[in-house]
This record gives structure tokens, C-alpha cells and sequence, in this order.
């Protein structure tokens, strides 16, 4: 269950995971008691070795000046077009 981008709180372990041999991190989930993961694991508590997961990567967004370029651009497009159709 490792690697998945689980969030929220910790799942109830499936019957089938063989104990010490299973993991759950890296995940967003909220770190509780859990002896069955513990277990499941070989850690106790089951997220004393987790690491935190990479931070999200910031989208990149426009400047305020950017955006007033980016019109003044379009809006000089826009009235070279209406110059080329006049008669």
C-alpha cells in the first residue's frame, strides 16, 4: 500500500499482508495508533519511519505586470486587424 497517495485516516490492514513486510509509506495518511499496522510493518509505531512526501511543486502563475503586457499585446493584435479591414 506504499507509494499510492493515500490520504486521510489509516485503512484497516488487509487479511492477506504478511507480517514485516509491508509498508505504507510514503502516503499522506494521518498518523494513529495502530497495532495491526505495527505489525504488518515491523515498526511501532508503523509511521516512526516515514518521511515526509515531496511538497507539491508550486504552479507558476503570471505577475500582475505580465498580464497587462500579455493585454496590451492582444489589444495591439487586435486593432491591427480592424485597420486591415477597413475600406
Amino acid at each position: 500500500m506504499e507509494n499510492n497517495q493515500l490520504t486521510g485516516p489509516v485503512p484497516a490492514p488487509p487479511a492477506a499482508l504478511v507480517a514485516s513486510a509491508s509498508a505504507l509509506c510514503p502516503n499522506q495518511l494521518t498518523p494513529s495508533a495502530s497495532a495491526a499496522w505495527d505489525t504488518a510493518t515491523g515498526s511501532t509505531p508503523w509511521h516512526a519511519t516515514c518521511s515526509a512526501p515531496p511538497a507539491a511543486t508550486p504552479v507558476p502563475t503570471l505577475s500582475e505586470w505580465a498580464l497587462i503586457l500579455l493585454a496590451l499585446g492582444a489589444a495591439t493584435v487586435g486593432m491591427a486587424a480592424l485597420r486591415r479591414k477597413q475600406f
